[in-house]
């Protein structure tokens, strides 16, 4: 009876992984080492889909790509079980993986893996801002909420909420009140402005779902959702490749008119939040939840719903399609690009003529696909 032990890594198993190479012979797609009366057998690292992960995992690390199966065969003696641990380790800190034990239903990461090695910056630093603007949708409902509630466990943990509340300290505490609390508060406080403390690397998570929706009386209202992550957290194993899963998940199930991804300077620590220095920091063109139309620039990531997609037909020639959403992205969300240069800027009749969130500097674009845009 074999004993097995499995590496769900962010990178896959290569041949200078092993630190004693002599005593692993390679045949094909496997390595072993074999004993008298036991064996250790390696296999060669498979891609694996994200919902072949074990959560156990994801939670651990963001990012895995692989899974590297190990077998222990024969006769189980200490001497082979110390070994069948130890290369799992091994192979674990060489691909940035956790090793999944089977038998025991553990999980665990070897010394020196950690899901974030970034500490908390003392200068002045970048975002990557990922936004969604959505006139309806299952984050609407109960049941939506949840399932996104769901995808940051799963997902981006960070995002989660260490505390939160409807003022300055947020009163609640979500390790103590729980997941049904805080789906209940955001239940009652839909409408209102929610006070989030994320985890690092996360920044900021900012939730809106203003009443009226639509025409109002200074400008055009739409729900919006804005999550925020360190830059230099995309330059750590896993993290990078796990934005761009999660971006396309949470795309989903929002189901915006328009979302994208860009980097925005000017951040500092404050306590426990992170703010623009001085009030000076980088804008995105969008001012929260004041839709006036397509920005004229794109940043790494963007994602269209129908009407857009009708309306910008380009678009759909350079993007992929999916979900009845369109997406494009650049390939490295870690620099400042603008995806204009890749797929061309919005139509005109679509595009911002204004940045400005009061009634009377407002301009719409001449191809307004919604309702008056104003209440008067």
């Amino acid at each position: 009876m074999s004993y097995d032990l499995q590496v769900w890594s962010v990178r896959p198993l290569r041949e200078n992984t092993f630190q004693d190479r002599e005593s692993w012979a390679r045949e094909s797609a496997l390595w072993s080492h074999v004993r008298k009366n036991w064996q250790i057998v390696i296999s060669a690292s498979d891609r694996v889909e994200p919902e072949d992960i074990p959560e156990d995992v994801t939670k651990l690390l963001p990012g895995i790509e692989y899974l590297t199966n190990l077998n222990l065969e024969g006769k189980r003696t200490a001497e082979g079980f110390r070994l069948a641990q130890s290369i799992a380790n091994e192979i674990a800190r060489d691909t940035h993986g956790a090793v999944l034990d089977p038998q025991e239903d553990s999980v665990r990461l070897p010394s020196g893996v950690k899901r974030l090695l970034l500490p908390r910056s003392k200068d002045v630093f970048d975002v990557v801002s990922m936004s969604w603007w959505f006139l309806d949708g299952p984050l609407l409902s109960r049941e939506g909420r949840q399932s996104f509630v769901g995808l940051l466990e799963r997902m981006l943990p960070e995002a989660l909420p260490r505390r939160y509340g409807l003022y300055e300290p947020p009163q609640h505490v979500y390790a103590k009140a729980g997941r049904a609390h805080f789906l209940d508060f955001w239940d009652t406080n839909l409408h209102d402005m929610m006070v989030l403390y994320p985890q690092r690397p996360v920044t900021s998570v900012h939730v809106g779902c203003p009443l009226p929706l639509g025409a109002f009386r200074i400008g055009f209202r739409t729900n919006y959702l804005q999550i925020e992550v360190e830059r230099k957290a995309l330059l750590e194993p896993g993290w990078e490749s796990n934005l761009k899963q999660f971006w396309k998940r949470a795309s989903v199930l929002i189901r915006p008119i328009y979302g994208d991804v860009r980097i925005m300077s000017g951040y500092c620590w404050v306590g426990a939040t992170a703010t623009t220095q001085f009030g000076q920091g980088e804008q995105h063109p969008v001012q929260s939840w004041w839709w006036t139309g397509l920005p004229r620039t794109l940043g790494s990531a963007v994602v269209i719903g129908d009407i857009y997609q009708r309306l910008w037909p380009d678009f759909l020639q350079s993007g992929t399609a999916a979900e009845g959403l369109a997406f494009a992205s650049t390939n490295d969300w870690s620099i400042r690009t603008d995806l204009v240069h890749l797929i061309g800027e919005p139509p005109e009749a679509q595009a911002q003529r204004s940045t400005a969130f009061t009634a009377d500097k407002q301009q719409y674009p001449t191809g307004w696909p919604f309702e008056n845009p104003v209440a008067l």
